[in-house]
């Protein structure tokens, strides 16, 4: 991968600029692995997320006022979505 190399001696300086330019986020092909492991990655993060939520929820049923848990997990999740990037193409 052409973004990652080991840059030439030189000044602190020469060195934050390089760090500054790296990707925030990795591929995985950086660490050799497939590109779907990204995928699999992303996909138990957001178990994790929805599973932290749901364990969030009040266990106790409301008396027939106010939202569900299930209803509850939904519009925070339609949250989420609404707040996802468009795929860039």
């Amino acid at each position: 991968l052409p973004t990652y190399y080991i840059p030439k001696d030189g000044p602190l300086s020469t060195y934050r600029e390089y760090i500054s330019m790296l990707p925030n986020v990795d591929h995985p092909e950086a660490f050799g692995q497939h590109p779907n492991a990204d995928i699999a990655s992303q996909i138990i993060e957001t178990r994790n997320l929805f599973g932290t939520l749901l364990s969030l929820q009040p266990q106790i049923p409301s008396a027939g006022h106010g939202e569900s848990r299930e209803e509850k997990v939904l519009e925070l999740a339609a949250d989420v979505l609404k707040r996802v990037p468009e795929e860039i193409d």
